[in-house]
């Protein structure tokens, strides 16, 4: 599991383009993330022919996971912000999370080869419960009456990886190039995750031919679905603060194709291509609501500091009740080459 990301926002007020002038920049955002889980196995496995295209093979997978993951998010103030709200402080804003993921996984499967053009198999993964534990950190500088808000504690908490269970059958036709055509179904347990999360099923297909019985060619699909979980502070109908949870649902649909070619008699160069597309609901990760330096100086809505034209700039964090609609689109490039002796 890849734990790395890179963002950076550049934040800037409503300064028209006059003259040839860009609007000022008076913040930059980002979220910086570090960090890989490795996962280190025992493989062992049974096969007992039963006949001349007919085989049973049963297998097991124990593997130890482990890595470390930081990632921070921060508001900085620039140059241009401090100097037009002096003598007033702008206050950053820095956010870090510090931890281990560590535990161990339980995999089985078997597979059985039916006919000489029909085999079957299946996995089932166990519910893994890993640890979770390191250090929240959470600095926002002082500014006018108010106070450093200044948090650093450690936690301890679970990671939870949900059970799975996959089945799948591989066809080979009777044709004059070998074809090889698969398809799997994924039973993807979430709700042991969180019990607001949904079950999900994710679909797998995909055929080889090859052309001139030498050069396979593949091409694939696969439709696989994830949930998040978002919390968001709210309040009731008797003015009550409580937190509301909503749940984020995006399908990944995605074509794949590739090819494998022959570098010599034992080694293999293995290509492929993949593109994806998703759509989903988004709100900003970094609130509106913090850039309006009027809580920082006590201004009223007629003053002019960062902003121009104050009286006419409502800067409110948007919530999940007008959220964004994302549109995405990757595309993936794997190489791979494998040795055999």
């Amino acid at each position: 599991m890849n734990f790395d990301s890179d963002y950076a926002e550049d934040v800037r007020n409503n300064f028209n383009t006059n003259d040839d002038q860009y609007a000022k920049q008076i913040a930059l955002n980002s979220i910086v993330g570090e960090g890989t889980v490795y996962k280190s196995g025992l493989a062992a496995s049974f096969a007992y022919k039963l006949g001349d295209y007919t085989d049973l093979n049963l297998g097991v997978d124990y593997g130890m996971l482990d890595g470390d993951v930081t990632n921070e998010k921060s508001i900085r103030w620039t140059d241009f912000a401090r100097n037009a709200v002096s003598p007033h402080h702008l206050p950053d804003m820095t956010q870090k999370y510090d931890y281990s993921i560590s535990g161990n996984q339980m995999k089985i499967g078997a597979a059985a080869q039916v006919n000489k053009r029909f085999g079957i198999g299946a996995t089932y993964t166990m519910k893994t419960t890993l640890d979770k534990e390191g250090n929240y950190y959470y600095k926002r500088d002082a500014y006018r009456n108010t106070a450093v808000d200044s948090v650093n504690v450690n936690f301890k908490e679970d990671y939870i990886m949900p059970s799975e269970i996959r089945v799948g059958f591989s066809y080979t036709p009777r044709n004059v190039m070998r074809t090889v055509f698969n398809m799997d179904i994924e039973y993807v347990k979430q709700s042991e995750i969180h019990n607001r999360y949904d079950d999900v099923v994710n679909f797998y297909a995909g055929v080889e031919h090859h052309v001139v019985n030498r050069i396979p060619f593949r091409l694939g699909f696969q439709a696989v679905n994830n949930q998040f979980i978002i919390a968001e502070q709210a309040f009731d109908l008797s003015n009550n603060l409580i937190t509301v949870y909503y749940v984020n649902r995006v399908l990944n649909p995605m074509i794949t194709a590739g090819s494998s070619i022959q570098l010599a008699r034992q080694v293999v160069l293995d290509l492929g291509f993949g593109y994806t597309w998703r759509e989903y609901d988004a709100v900003d990760m970094f609130g509106d609501a913090y850039y309006n330096d009027k809580q920082y100086t006590g201004a009223s809505n007629n003053s002019a500091n960062i902003w121009t034209n104050p009286q006419y700039v409502n800067l409110i964090t948007r919530g999940w009740d007008n959220p964004d609609k994302v549109r995405e689109n990757n595309i993936s490039l794997n190489a791979g080459i494998s040795f055999t002796w």
